[in-house]
């Protein structure tokens, strides 16, 4: 079992003389930023601290340059024009549009696998005829919902 998340920690320890910083983290979240950035050329991985069953719950990470460490003064704000937060709009709806096209044919296929089941299932609440396409429809409907 991990740390829960109330003990998760991230620690960054440099020298002001010094080139390199020192960055330990039992944060699941800081780890895989970190990860995906090893082998950049500036951070390496130099230690794993596993638990008794194996599982990774920490990292010790070499920073060639404590340079990248930053700290921001204040949070940034996008300022956009009607023409690039109308595009930005077009772009979302684009890709909102394919995602649910592929929850659609997931579920269809799993609907067509165990049609016999819900249509079971919805005549034994006492409709006399159900269409498969309506079946479909319905927990199509259903499941797009709650992935949203």
């Amino acid at each position: 079992m991990g740390i829960g998340t109330d003990e998760q920690e991230t620690v960054v320890q440099f020298n002001r003389n010094g080139k390199t910083a020192t960055i330990y983290t039992s944060d699941s979240t800081i780890m895989t930023k970190l990860d995906k950035l090893v082998g950049n050329g500036y951070y390496s991985v130099q230690r794993e601290v596993k638990n008794e069953d194996g599982l990774v719950v920490a990292k010790f990470y070499s920073l060639l340059d404590k340079s990248l460490v930053s700290f921001r003064s204040s949070k940034t704000t996008r300022v956009l024009t009607d023409e690039q937060r109308k595009a930005m709009g077009e772009r979302f709806k684009a890709m909102r549009g394919k995602r649910e096209w592929k929850y659609i044919g997931v579920v269809t296929v799993v609907v067509n696998a165990a049609y016999m089941k819900f249509k079971n299932l919805v005549e034994s609440f006492g409709v006399c005829h159900v269409q498969k396409q309506c079946i479909t429809q319905i927990v199509v409907m259903m499941i797009l919902r709650k992935s949203r």
